[in-house]
């Protein structure tokens, strides 16, 4: 999948190419690395290269591709998307169907994590990064079924440390992600650019969409007019 060029023409450069599972955001800084400082085999996932792909394909067995589905939900942007990406695959050998579904259907094959093959789906880490859903079997947040002893071990560091040593977890984190991304069980898109905006007479309000977990938009009630500023 050509990655940089969705930035520069499905986001019109909007978007950051390496944004999995953390943002190059302040509230980050923890947690993310450069993709210049990761491992060249992790920079690789980020190029654009079909005859590699193709190279690996053969490798794996299959020189001339293969047929997989993936499920997406009718509801939002996700299968235009999804139809750019299938022609990325397409060059390559890989017929990629989209299973669409109602958005009632697709959560539910999300949650129970039935789907038949591919599924796409929005992450957690970047919001709960003390919960690791994508790394770690027996959450529900875990798409790809896919852990290691590495992830493992960084989840008991984080029951042991959370709110006691919260820098030795954070470090554990942050250090598992290369060997994380190393596994590419993933295609990692882009991810846009995102702007809260508001009126400068909303006060106490810092572009919050949430004040913890599982509390979205309470923050609402935190809020205030100045009503004079808004006459």
């Amino acid at each position: 999948v050509n990655k940089q060029e969705l930035v520069e023409k499905y986001y019109q450069g909007n978007a950051d190419l390496f944004a999995w599972p953390f943002f190059n955001t302040k509230a980050h800084d923890p947690f993310y690395t450069p993709l210049s400082e990761m491992p060249a085999s992790v920079q690789e996932l980020y190029k654009y290269d079909p005859a590699k792909a193709k190279q690996l394909l053969t490798e794996a067995g299959y020189p001339n591709g293969f047929k997989t589905k993936i499920a997406v939900s009718s509801a939002g942007p996700d299968a235009d998307f999804l139809s750019i990406i299938r022609e990325y695959l397409l060059k390559v050998g890989i017929d990629m169907q989209l299973q669409v579904m109602g958005p009632t259907v697709y959560r539910s094959v999300m949650t129970a994590r039935t789907n038949d093959e591919m599924i796409i789906r929005g992450v957690t880490m970047p919001t709960m990064p003390f919960m690791v859903h994508e790394i770690r079997v027996d959450s529900a947040g875990n798409p790809s079924m896919w852990q290691s002893e590495q992830t493992l071990a960084v989840w008991q560091t984080i029951q042991d440390n959370l709110g006691r040593n919260d820098a030795k977890w954070y470090k554990a984190v942050k250090d598992v992600m290369p060997h994380v991304l190393d596994q590419a069980w993933g295609i990692f898109v882009p991810v846009p650019y995102a702007y809260h905006i508001w009126w400068p007479w909303v006060k106490n309000f810092r572009g919050e969409v949430s004040t913890g977990y599982a509390r979205s938009m309470r923050h609402l009630r935190y809020l205030w007019i100045d009503q004079e500023l808004k006459k």
